[in-house]
């Protein structure tokens, strides 16, 4: 059979094709069921495609994904046009039994919304147009796709449409655009802050929010179940992104080392375990439409939740590494997604929850029945992000906590030639230091190598408002310290956020325009920062250094001053002091 054309313009129908619509309205009766008609019964039931005995293709195309198929039509033979008519906006055609027959639609423009592509944050590759397509709020694609649903011609096509199109959907939640759906590495609530995890919907996009809590879960269940999780940070040849919550059920934590040694080449994790909480939080941005959520299980329901699967961003490369291992690959419906074999612990962690809240809560209990219902919903909403004041005790004593680390100061300088000098002043304890940038390791220097751990690196490509990251290691390879900064990799002028000691952080600009004399940094849009090396709020050394009090997501504007006290000009940076 020759295969379908693609046609933008509306069609009417070929004899055979009125055949095919008096049969519709009960004027004609069906021929014989002769010849092949397995193919076209399907067509006229409005089969999913997929469910037909012809082989699906082995590669998802826009035809297969039904994203030209609301152009297509269903009537009669397709024969090919040598010249393509004028393009002509015209209503829906109506077949003779419908309700308003005989007149034709009204010509009007497609709705403006219905045009203009979703807008995204970067230059967008084809996959993530077709996912803004498929997730797209209320009054843009979506809409429109419901609206053609309610005309005669297009409902049963529209409706295969949002039907094929629906795992491609699926995938595109779970797919690491940018940060990846955990969202960036900031927006850490700091102790002292009095958030719950319902007002932290509302203030934060991240779910490392809830880093404190989920901690606590992970303790806890490792009571019910001691050696359940395992952490997964410091495996060899892995690299997590920045929110990425670094456990797994010790089982699939072990296979994943085994995958990552088989290849031979470092792997980018995007999203491994995700808690209650981290799923409470993902399920509220999609329901509210906030932080860029299309897609979203509700808390219980994601097998995120069960410690077994590892989103993986570039994939291809690592498909045959992870079958291999005992991972099962979704394929097109969610490419970067490899689930392990194991026992499904989901209800395990809202059991773990459970006995936290009355553990903390004795006067206000719930049933400890492992199900999320509404008692549990509604306590999970009231919960602190940072963690209960009581976490796992295990039977016994409080747990041992963990140690704190010990600040990093970082620093780096760009040089001539355009790579980057990196520099670090560690406790003496530190012998090993790691580089990273955006979650990817860029370098590492040992004490050997001098006090302030040289090496240099040289970026790719130059791109503002990037976390780096100075990790510490002792001689056993433990991690006792970390040192964080926000760096613009650019030529031109820089802004930069480094941490200089325990919560003494210093905020500048690298290249400075001619003429600029003084710099005044303000924070929260609220205080203006006194720089404690000059003890001046306007910096006459283009930085402003300050020890700070809260932690957590600030929001910094620099403006930058004349000789004369007149303004230049103000930029912008939000970043997560730790």
């Amino acid at each position: 059979m020759e295969p379908a054309r693609r046609s933008t313009f509306p069609r009417v129908p070929s004899s055979g094709g009125r055949r095919l619509v008096r049969r519709r309205c009960g004027l004609e009766a069906a021929p014989s069921r002769r010849g092949s008609p397995a193919r076209a019964s399907a067509e006229v039931r409005g089969v999913d495609p997929a469910e037909r005995r012809d082989p699906a293709p082995s590669t998802p195309t826009r035809a297969s994904f039904g994203l030209q198929g609301l152009e297509r039509t269903s009537f009669g033979e397709r024969r090919p046009r040598a010249t393509p008519p004028k393009r002509v906006q015209r209503g829906p055609w109506t077949p003779a039994c419908a309700p308003g027959a005989g007149r034709p639609a009204p010509e009007r423009p497609a709705p403006e919304a219905s045009r203009r592509p979703l807008p995204l944050p970067r230059a967008a590759s084809r996959r993530e147009r077709v996912c803004a397509r498929l997730v797209s709020p209320a009054g843009t694609h979506g809409e429109s796709a419901v609206r053609a649903m309610h005309t005669p011609r297009t409902s049963s096509l529209a409706l295969l449409s949002l039907l094929l199109a629906a795992p491609l959907a699926a995938g595109c939640a779970s797919e690491n655009l940018g940060a990846g759906e955990e969202g960036s590495a900031g927006d850490v609530v700091s102790s002292g802050e009095s958030l719950t995890i319902d007002e932290a919907v509302f203030s934060r996009c991240s779910t490392t929010a809830v880093y404190g809590l989920s901690e606590q879960l992970i303790e806890e269940l490792n009571c019910m179940r001691p050696g359940l999780m395992s952490r997964i940070d410091g495996i060899p040849g892995v690299d997590l992104g920045g929110a990425v919550f670094p456990y797994l059920q010790s089982d699939a934590a072990a296979a994943l080392e085994r995958v990552a040694a088989r290849r031979g080449s470092r792997m980018f994790v995007t999203s491994a375990l995700r808690t209650l909480p981290q799923q409470y939080l993902l399920y509220r941005w999609f329901q509210t439409g906030r932080c860029g959520i299309g897609l979203a299980a509700p808390p219980g329901r994601s097998n995120h939740q069960s410690g077994l699967a590892v989103d993986v961003s570039p994939y291809g490369g690592w498909i045959s590494s992870f079958q291999a291992e005992g991972f099962r690959w979704l394929g097109a419906s969610d490419p970067v997604h490899f689930d392990y074999r194991g026992e499904d612990v989901r209800n395990l962690s809202v059991l773990a929850f459970q006995r936290l809240w009355n553990r903390n809560h004795p006067e206000d209990p719930i049933a400890e029945d492992a199900a999320y219902g509404p008692q549990t919903a509604s306590r999970l909403a009231l919960a602190p992000p940072t963690g209960f004041p009581v976490g796992a005790t295990c039977g016994g004593g409080a747990p041992t906590p963990a140690p704190e680390l010990a600040a990093i100061e970082v620093y780096w300088a760009r040089q001539a030639d355009g790579s980057y000098a990196l520099r670090a002043l560690a406790p003496a304890a530190i012998e090993r230091v790691v580089y990273r940038v955006d979650g990817y390791d860029i370098g590492e220097a040992t004490r050997a190598d001098g006090e302030n751990f040289p090496t240099s690196y040289t970026f790719s490509s130059e791109t503002n408002e990037r976390l780096f990251e100075v990790l510490g290691y002792d001689a056993d390879g433990e991690q006792v310290g970390l040192g964080v900064g926000l760096i613009d990799v650019t030529e031109g002028t820089a802004v930069y956020i480094k941490q200089m000691g325990e919560d003494l952080y210093e905020i500048g600009l690298e290249r400075a325009p001619e003429g600029v004399a003084f710099v005044e940094v303000q924070v929260d849009g609220r205080w203006t920062l006194p720089d404690i090396v000059s003890g001046e709020t306007r910096s006459p050394r283009g930085a402003v250094r300050y020890r700070f009090g809260t932690l957590g997501e600030r929001d910094f504007a620099l403006t930058t001053f004349n000789a004369d006290g007149s303004r230049r000009g103000t930029l912008y940076r939000t970043f997560t002091l730790r």
